[in-house]
């Protein structure tokens, strides 16, 4: 089940799990359970719990307890930076097999291990989508936005935010405050907003030069679950590793690099800024390294999969 056709009358589950982090879509389910409460109740049955493993016996208690305050009670669990322990999951899994009617328990991207039983028993709500929704978030975009908003435009506003509809809302608005009551094209999109897949590849170099392989390999994930190519990968990392040999042997200007590499300034700056972590001598090895993967795909030496698998490895073991 996803977000974007959860109903809560199709489904018998009391206990979910959301996953994906499009604010706007896990905001719309949260607001779907909420609103089985009312408002002057909310402080005594909307429940919401940030720390999973030290809040295991309160929310014991709300969950066994009948409410004296109606019958509808819906506990919240988003925590973020703790793994459920495995005592805890077990006490969980019992606390769901006993949720009395109306009593719903939602973990918001809380880390639970997949291949637990509790993992198993929570109905799953997809709140984050790719490029396969585009048609869809489109449409969404413009409702919750403006009809000013030219499709056209509002399908390069959610590429940009890697279709994130949070984000492209907020991206959207932004426009819409520019010129007041004018339609948004894609032309004032390309200049105003930045494109996120230029974003993820500076995180990606900078997971890269800081030898974190864990942040390097889900940047990578990502860019690929929204649709991205491997061959557009190596050239966005030939770009970016151009940039940054060019601030470490020459002695010009953000602004001068910016024109003559045909970029922009805050892209310069931060190709700079990655590049304090290598030396001239090692930028120009990379660079030759991703430039001799580029190549081999497009003589057809290997696919581009296999060329950025190669140069990624080589990447991460140096």
């Amino acid at each position: 089940m996803n977000a974007l056709n959860f109903d809560l009358n199709k489904t018998s589950s009391q206990a979910f799990y959301l996953s994906g982090n499009d604010s706007f879509f896990v905001k719309k389910v949260l607001n779907i359970f909420k609103a089985l409460v009312p408002e002057e109740e909310h402080i005594l049955n909307v429940l919401e719990f940030n720390d999973i493993n030290a809040s295991i016996d309160d929310i014991d208690i709300h969950v066994r307890n009948v409410s004296l305050f109606g019958s509808t009670k819906i506990i919240i669990i988003q925590d973020l930076l703790n793994k459920v322990k495995k005592e805890v999951a077990t006490e969980l899994v019992s606390l769901i097999k006993v949720l009395q009617s109306g009593t719903y328990i939602i973990f918001d991207n809380t880390i639970i291990d997949a291949k637990s039983t509790l993992y198993k028993q929570l109905e799953k709500i997809e709140c984050s989508f790719d490029k396969k929704s585009a048609s869809l978030l489109n449409k969404v975009l413009i409702e919750e936005t403006s009809t000013l908003i030219e499709p056209s435009a509002a399908g390069l506003i959610l590429q940009y935010c890697s279709y994130n509809l949070g984000k492209s809302i907020i991206e959207a608005n932004k426009l819409l405050q520019y010129n007041p009551g004018e339609k948004v094209s894609v032309d004032l999109v390309k200049v105003l907003v930045a494109d996120s897949t230029e974003n993820k590849i500076y995180e990606l170099t900078d997971a890269i030069s800081k030898k974190d392989k864990k942040t390097a390999f889900a940047i990578v994930e990502n860019l690929l679950s929204i649709g991205i190519q491997h061959s557009v990968l190596i050239s966005s990392l030939a770009t970016q590793y151009r940039r940054m040999l060019y601030t470490k042997i020459t002695k010009k200007s953000d602004a001068e690099l910016a024109r003559e590499l045909n970029a922009y300034d805050f892209q310069i700056r931060n190709a700079r800024y990655v590049s304090k972590n290598y030396g001239a001598v090692e930028l120009k090895k990379i660079l030759d390294k991703i430039v001799n993967a580029e190549y081999s795909f497009k003589s057809g030496v290997y696919v581009a999969e296999t060329a950025f698998d190669n140069l990624f490895s080589s990447l991460m073991a140096m």
